[in-house]
């Protein structure tokens, strides 16, 4: 339904808010997949629609979890020895053979 009468630059510019180098080539392939799929409207699809929604808000906000959890690790990481560091000692705590 939200392609309904949509043409490639139409899609195109939506996808340009999210995606960074997308093509009009790239959208129009998408419609033509959506048009060839043919009508996929089922019962119930209001619902369908808004889990489906719901879904993708819930990847976006751990999308944006996850980056502040990898800015986190990297801020603690400073406080610890390199690798190259870290080998050393644990060769010097390992038991001779």
């Amino acid at each position: 339904m939200h392609l309904k009468g949509k043409t490639a630059e139409d899609l195109l510019c939506e996808f340009k808010s999210v995606v960074r180098g997308t093509r009009k080539n790239k959208a129009a392939l998408i419609l033509d997949c959506v048009q060839n799929d043919g009508d996929t409207h089922r019962d119930f699809q209001a619902s369908r629609d808004f889990i489906v929604q719901s879904l993708a808000r819930c990847l976006e906000n751990q999308k944006e979890e996850l980056s502040f959890i990898d800015a986190e690790i990297k801020r603690m990481l400073q406080h610890f020895p390199t690798s190259s560091q870290h080998f050393r000692v644990s060769m010097l705590l390992q038991p001779p053979n």
